[in-house]
């Protein structure tokens, strides 16, 4: 059980690490059960949808990815944000593949470690619907509500701590 860690949270252009391409990435910095820091950036990674394909997939359109920073300085601040914490991700394994493919071009993979709520979620919940909107209802946590942090990492943190709670993880 980690009391200090970084939830992280990427949209990404499509499936295919390697294929495709991070969009956004954010986090929540996480200290003794209370967020202490937020990251939050689009990555100009030249991926190039169409803006209706933006708006449907991701919800944001082709000029904030174009004038976004590039990946290395983004990558660059976010190793820095999450330091030596472990890392808490729905689908860890998405997540994990996307993320270490794009620090991997910058020789800056290897150093994050990954806690993936959804694998905890399938072994306490065998055969059920275990995404962040079925856990939030099943555990009794509120949807995410203008808290002024990332909505999908909002709710990873308010699952994983509520994991904590139930003594879920170790």
């Amino acid at each position: 059980m980690h009391k200090n860690y970084v939830v992280i949270d990427i949209e990404t252009s499509g499936v295919f690490p390697g294929d495709d391409r991070i969009i956004w990435i954010s986090a929540l910095k996480v200290v003794e059960h209370n967020i202490v820091g937020q990251f939050f950036s689009y990555m100009r990674t030249g991926v190039q949808l169409s803006p209706e394909v933006l708006q449907i997939l991701t919800n944001v359109k082709q000029d904030l990815i174009e004038t976004a920073p590039y990946p290395i300085d983004v990558l660059k601040d976010l190793i820095v944000f999450v330091d030596s914490l472990p890392v808490i991700c729905h689908n860890a394994s998405f997540v994990k593949g996307f993320l270490e493919d794009e620090l991997r071009q910058y020789s800056l993979d290897g150093f994050l470690k990954y806690t993936c709520t959804l694998e905890i979620a399938r072994q306490k919940f065998p055969g059920m619907r275990v995404d962040t909107e079925a856990l939030l209802e099943l555990l009794s946590l509120n949807s995410y509500v203008d808290h002024n942090y990332p909505a999908d990492a909002y709710e990873v943190y308010q699952i994983y701590e509520e994991f904590k709670k139930r003594h879920y993880v170790c």
